[in-house]
Protein backbone atom coordinates (compact mmCIF):
# COMPACT_ATOMS: atom_id res chain seq x y z
CA UNK A 1 0.00 0.00 0.00
CA UNK A 2 1.19 3.77 -0.68
CA UNK A 3 1.83 6.02 1.59
CA UNK A 4 3.14 9.49 1.51
CA UNK A 5 6.50 10.16 3.47
CA UNK A 6 6.08 14.15 3.22
CA UNK A 7 3.23 16.01 1.64
CA UNK A 8 5.34 19.47 -0.04
CA UNK A 9 2.26 21.55 0.77
CA UNK A 10 -0.63 21.37 2.59
CA UNK A 11 -4.70 20.28 -0.11
CA UNK A 12 -6.41 23.73 0.56
CA UNK A 13 -9.83 23.16 1.91
CA UNK A 14 -11.24 23.78 -1.64
CA UNK A 15 -9.19 20.67 -2.68
CA UNK A 16 -10.20 18.61 0.71
CA UNK A 17 -13.77 19.68 0.17
CA UNK A 18 -14.03 18.25 -3.40
CA UNK A 19 -12.56 15.22 -2.56
CA UNK A 20 -15.02 14.67 0.05
CA UNK A 21 -17.85 15.02 -2.49
CA UNK A 22 -16.65 13.02 -5.06
CA UNK A 23 -15.97 10.27 -2.56
CA UNK A 24 -14.19 8.07 -4.93
CA UNK A 25 -14.94 4.02 -3.28
CA UNK A 26 -11.49 1.81 -2.99
CA UNK A 27 -11.93 0.36 -6.61
CA UNK A 28 -12.78 3.05 -8.84
CA UNK A 29 -10.98 4.56 -11.95
CA UNK A 30 -11.25 8.04 -11.44
CA UNK A 31 -10.04 11.05 -14.31
CA UNK A 32 -9.27 14.38 -12.59
CA UNK A 33 -8.92 17.00 -15.69
CA UNK A 34 -6.50 20.17 -15.36
CA UNK A 35 -4.60 17.95 -12.68
CA UNK A 36 -1.96 20.95 -11.78
CA UNK A 37 0.33 19.87 -8.99
CA UNK A 38 -1.62 17.13 -8.41
CA UNK A 39 -2.81 17.65 -5.19
CA UNK A 40 -6.00 16.87 -5.69
CA UNK A 41 -5.06 13.08 -7.38
CA UNK A 42 -3.26 12.44 -4.27
CA UNK A 43 -6.60 12.95 -1.95
CA UNK A 44 -8.21 10.91 -4.43
CA UNK A 45 -5.65 8.40 -4.66
CA UNK A 46 -5.86 8.14 -0.67
CA UNK A 47 -9.14 6.69 -1.06
CA UNK A 48 -8.54 4.41 -4.34
CA UNK A 49 -6.44 1.68 -2.63
CA UNK A 50 -7.41 -0.84 -5.57
CA UNK A 51 -8.55 0.94 -8.24
CA UNK A 52 -6.91 4.21 -10.34
CA UNK A 53 -6.78 7.69 -10.30
CA UNK A 54 -5.39 9.45 -13.44
CA UNK A 55 -4.12 12.81 -13.28
CA UNK A 56 -4.39 14.61 -16.89
CA UNK A 57 -2.89 18.63 -17.54
CA UNK A 58 -2.03 19.87 -20.25
CA UNK A 59 1.11 21.05 -19.09
CA UNK A 60 4.19 18.79 -18.61
CA UNK A 61 5.59 21.39 -16.71
CA UNK A 62 2.54 20.58 -14.02
CA UNK A 63 2.44 16.53 -15.06
CA UNK A 64 6.04 16.53 -13.82
CA UNK A 65 5.41 18.64 -10.59
CA UNK A 66 2.26 15.61 -10.03
CA UNK A 67 4.45 13.08 -10.24
CA UNK A 68 7.12 14.38 -7.75
CA UNK A 69 4.39 14.78 -5.44
CA UNK A 70 2.70 11.74 -6.06
CA UNK A 71 5.63 9.04 -6.36
CA UNK A 72 4.90 6.84 -4.33
CA UNK A 73 1.04 5.83 -5.89
CA UNK A 74 3.13 6.31 -8.56
CA UNK A 75 5.33 3.46 -8.07
CA UNK A 76 2.77 1.73 -6.27
CA UNK A 77 0.49 1.38 -9.56
CA UNK A 78 -2.30 3.83 -7.95
CA UNK A 79 -2.16 6.73 -9.93
CA UNK A 80 -1.10 7.28 -13.69
CA UNK A 81 -0.13 10.97 -15.35
CA UNK A 82 -0.76 11.90 -18.44
CA UNK A 83 0.24 15.30 -20.68
CA UNK A 84 -2.44 16.44 -23.11
CA UNK A 85 -6.11 17.74 -23.26
CA UNK A 86 -9.07 16.08 -22.46
CA UNK A 87 -9.83 15.83 -26.24
CA UNK A 88 -6.70 14.23 -27.34
CA UNK A 89 -4.88 11.96 -24.77
CA UNK A 90 -5.18 8.50 -24.53
CA UNK A 91 -7.28 7.40 -21.78
CA UNK A 92 -7.32 3.90 -22.38
CA UNK A 93 -10.30 1.98 -23.22
CA UNK A 94 -11.49 1.07 -19.65
CA UNK A 95 -14.20 3.61 -18.63
CA UNK A 96 -13.63 5.79 -15.53
CA UNK A 97 -16.42 5.95 -12.68
CA UNK A 98 -15.57 9.42 -12.00
CA UNK A 99 -14.18 12.46 -13.98
CA UNK A 100 -13.74 15.80 -11.77
CA UNK A 101 -12.35 18.85 -12.18
CA UNK A 102 -11.21 21.97 -10.38
CA UNK A 103 -11.43 25.60 -12.37
CA UNK A 104 -11.21 23.88 -15.84
CA UNK A 105 -12.89 26.75 -18.00
CA UNK A 106 -12.89 24.68 -20.70
CA UNK A 107 -15.59 22.59 -19.30
CA UNK A 108 -18.05 25.56 -18.23
CA UNK A 109 -17.35 27.24 -20.94
CA UNK A 110 -17.84 24.50 -24.67
CA UNK A 111 -20.56 22.37 -24.51
CA UNK A 112 -17.43 20.17 -27.09
CA UNK A 113 -15.03 18.19 -24.23
CA UNK A 114 -18.96 16.54 -22.98
CA UNK A 115 -18.66 14.27 -26.03
CA UNK A 116 -15.44 13.22 -25.14
CA UNK A 117 -16.65 13.06 -21.34
CA UNK A 118 -19.43 10.79 -22.42
CA UNK A 119 -17.17 8.16 -24.21
CA UNK A 120 -14.95 8.62 -21.40
CA UNK A 121 -17.33 7.76 -18.42
CA UNK A 122 -19.16 4.52 -17.70
CA UNK A 123 -22.99 4.52 -18.37
CA UNK A 124 -23.52 5.49 -14.04
CA UNK A 125 -20.36 7.04 -14.23
CA UNK A 126 -20.48 10.72 -12.24
CA UNK A 127 -18.41 13.85 -13.57
CA UNK A 128 -18.08 16.44 -10.89
CA UNK A 129 -17.09 20.44 -11.92
CA UNK A 130 -15.87 22.54 -9.62
CA UNK A 131 -14.91 26.40 -9.38
CA UNK A 132 -13.78 28.77 -7.19
CA UNK A 133 -16.00 32.11 -7.53
CA UNK A 134 -13.64 35.00 -7.07
CA UNK A 135 -16.60 37.27 -7.51
CA UNK A 136 -19.48 35.78 -4.89
CA UNK A 137 -22.44 37.25 -6.52
CA UNK A 138 -21.53 35.57 -10.13
CA UNK A 139 -22.59 31.99 -8.91
CA UNK A 140 -26.36 32.19 -10.10
CA UNK A 141 -24.68 33.43 -13.72
CA UNK A 142 -22.14 31.04 -13.72
CA UNK A 143 -24.34 27.92 -12.74
CA UNK A 144 -26.97 29.25 -15.61
CA UNK A 145 -23.96 29.79 -17.99
CA UNK A 146 -22.85 26.13 -17.29
CA UNK A 147 -26.37 24.65 -17.57
CA UNK A 148 -27.09 25.92 -20.72
CA UNK A 149 -23.47 24.37 -21.79
CA UNK A 150 -24.67 20.98 -20.23
CA UNK A 151 -27.82 20.98 -21.83
CA UNK A 152 -26.45 21.65 -25.45
CA UNK A 153 -24.25 18.80 -24.87
CA UNK A 154 -27.12 16.25 -23.66
CA UNK A 155 -26.44 16.46 -19.68
CA UNK A 156 -27.69 17.66 -16.63
CA UNK A 157 -26.70 19.09 -13.46
CA UNK A 158 -27.88 16.48 -10.60
CA UNK A 159 -26.78 18.68 -7.66
CA UNK A 160 -25.61 22.04 -6.67
CA UNK A 161 -22.82 22.14 -3.71
CA UNK A 162 -21.21 25.00 -1.93
CA UNK A 163 -18.96 25.78 0.27
CA UNK A 164 -17.05 28.58 2.00
CA UNK A 165 -13.28 28.40 1.33
CA UNK A 166 -10.64 30.26 1.81
CA UNK A 167 -10.05 32.89 0.10
CA UNK A 168 -13.44 33.11 -2.20
CA UNK A 169 -16.22 30.27 -1.95
CA UNK A 170 -16.29 27.45 -4.15
CA UNK A 171 -19.34 25.43 -5.87
CA UNK A 172 -19.17 22.06 -7.82
CA UNK A 173 -22.11 20.59 -9.39
CA UNK A 174 -22.92 16.83 -10.20
CA UNK A 175 -23.78 16.34 -13.64
CA UNK A 176 -25.62 13.73 -15.30
CA UNK A 177 -26.79 12.28 -18.59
Amino acid sequence: MASRKTDPAPASDRLRWAADVVAPQPGDRVLEVGSGHGVLVGLLADEVVAGEVVGLDRSPTMTAAAGRRNRAYVEAGRVRLQTGTIEDADLGAEPFDRLVAFNVALLHRSADPWSRVDRLLQPAGEAYVFHQLMDPTAHQRVLDDFTGVLATAGWYVARVLRTETWPYPSVGVMVRR
